[in-house]
C-alpha cells in the first residue's frame, strides 16, 4: 500500500495542498480549488500534477 505524499501548486494566485499517490504504474494528484476536487492523471508524479493544475486553471478561468 502506497501512503499519499504532501504536494503544493499554485493556481490563479492560491497555493493548493494536493495529494500524490502511486497506482500501480501511474501517478494520481488530487486535490480542492475553489470548493471542487480534481484529480491529476498521469505516468509519473510531475505529469499527474501538470494535469491537475491544467484541470484547475481551466475552472480559474472560466
Amino acid at each position: 500500500m502506497n501512503a499519499d505524499k504532501p504536494d503544493s501548486a499554485q493556481v490563479d494566485g492560491e497555493i493548493i495542498d494536493l495529494w500524490v499517490r502511486k497506482t500501480g504504474s501511474s501517478f494520481q494528484v488530487k486535490g480542492t480549488f475553489r470548493n471542487r476536487p480534481f484529480t491529476g492523471k498521469g505516468s509519473s508524479a510531475s505529469a499527474a500534477k501538470a494535469d491537475w493544475i491544467k484541470q484547475a486553471e481551466y475552472e480559474a478561468n472560466r
